[in-house]
């Protein structure tokens, strides 16, 4: 889910059909990741958080009345759970491991965003594009024990490319 707004700046040369301003999005998420070389049926996944504010430049440009095209970039500070699982699991060429408590620590991270916006009228169809890799402290308890190498290190790629269609409040 996305919310922002969009903020323009009379510069003195601004016409009907040009303008520069702000874009300010707040983009959150929440899902589940499945792990697919984890078998057991008494598994729970945790799920995936992300939360970014973005803030930067806005360009629109209207070639015709009640059409609108934006392009913009943001400097996006973030804030990252990835989730994670927990219960018995069996490992391929491990076998059964016992009770797994399997998380990760919260992540920050700092990326950018950048994409299109069409308007018409009260509608936005937009395109984005957010390349973003977080490194995840993952926390590995067997047993209620944490294991002698956890918490590891895991480089996650959050890249999205987003396609969405709103209504302009």
């Amino acid at each position: 889910m996305q919310y922002g707004a969009l903020r323009y700046i009379d510069l003195g040369f601004s016409t009907n059909s040009f303008g520069v301003g702000v874009n300010l999005p707040v983009s959150f998420s929440f899902n589940n990741w499945e792990y697919p070389d984890i078998s057991s049926s008494s598994i729970t996944y945790r799920p995936y958080f992300f939360v970014g504010v973005g803030v930067g430049p806005l360009v629109s440009y209207s070639p015709v009345d009640n059409i609108v095209i934006d392009a913009f970039f943001n400097i996006n500070p973030t804030f990252s759970v990835a989730g994670g699982y927990k219960g018995d699991v069996t490992l391929p060429l491990i076998g059964s491991m016992g009770e797994v408590d399997y998380y990760s620590q919260p992540a920050f991270g700092l990326g950018t965003n950048y994409g299109i916006n069409v308007r018409y009228a009260n509608l936005i169809l937009g395109f984005d594009v957010m390349p973003l890799e977080l490194t995840y402290n993952m926390v590995t308890e067997v047993d209620g024990d944490e294991i002698g190498s956890s918490p590891d290190e895991v480089d996650i790629s959050t890249s999205r490319i987003n396609i969405s269609v709103g209504i302009l409040f």
